[in-house]
C-alpha cells in the first residue's frame, strides 16, 4: 500500500478558482419604483426565470416563513448550542406578499416556468423546470361553484388575495436578511 503524502504549507492565492457565483439580473420590461419604493430583482438559480418587483423597503412589510406541507418537508430540526431544539426551514419559502401590478417575471424562453398545486389548488407553486428553484406563487383561488356559495366578507377577502402574488424572497438579490422581522404563517397575509 502506497501512501502520497503532501505538504499542508503550500498556500492558495484563489487566482485559480472560478469566480464566485453571481446570480443572473432581470430580463423583462423595465420596471421603475415609486420615490418610496425599493426595486429588488433576482432569479432562479440558473437565470431562466427573471423577477423584479417595487415595494417599500423589505423590513417594512409582512415577510412570513412558510409552513406549507412542501416547506415543512424540507425542514430541517438541529440541535443548537445550548441544546434548544430549532427548526430551520432553509430550503423553504420565505414569503412577501407584494401586489401583482408591481410584480416582473420573465421567462429565458416560453414554458420554461413549471406549476405545481396541492391540497384544494387555490395556488399555483411556480418553479424553474430547468435548476427547479421555486420562485413565486400565483393565486388562482377556488373554483367557480365554490365562489358562487360565498358570503360577499369572503369574497372581498378573495379579491385581495387575487391582487397578490407570493414572492420567494431566496431568490431576491441585496435583500437585507438582518433587518427582517420574519413571522409564521399565520391568517391571511397582509399586501406589500
Amino acid at each position: 500500500m502506497y501512501l502520497l503524502i503532501f505538504p499542508l504549507s503550500r498556500s492558495i492565492d484563489g487566482a485559480g478558482l472560478p469566480p464566485p457565483y453571481d446570480r443572473p439580473g432581470y430580463t423583462g420590461p423595465e420596471i421603475i419604483p415609486e420615490s418610496n419604493e425599493k426595486l429588488y430583482t433576482g432569479s432562479c438559480h440558473c437565470g431562466a426565470i427573471t423577477l423584479a418587483v417595487r415595494t417599500k423597503a423589505l423590513s417594512q412589510v409582512e415577510v412570513r416563513e412558510c409552513d406549507c406541507t412542501i416547506c415543512t418537508t424540507v425542514r430541517r430540526t438541529h440541535l443548537h448550542e445550548d441544546e434548544a431544539l430549532l427548526t430551520s426551514y432553509q430550503n423553504a419559502y420565505v414569503l412577501f406578499y407584494p401586489n401583482i401590478s408591481k410584480l416582473g417575471i420573465s421567462e429565458a424562453k416560453p414554458g420554461v416556468m413549471s406549476t405545481y398545486q396541492f391540497a384544494r389548488k387555490f395556488l399555483e407553486h411556480k418553479f424553474c423546470s430547468v435548476c427547479g428553484v421555486s420562485t413565486h406563487i400565483k393565486t388562482i383561488g377556488p373554483p367557480k361553484e365554490i365562489v358562487d356559495k360565498m358570503s360577499e366578507v369572503a369574497l372581498e377577502h378573495r379579491r385581495k388575495m387575487l391582487e397578490i402574488s407570493p414572492v420567494n424572497l431566496r431568490v431576491l438579490n441585496d435583500v437585507e436578511w438582518n433587518e427582517l422581522k420574519i413571522s409564521d404563517s399565520e391568517g391571511p397575509p397582509r399586501e406589500a
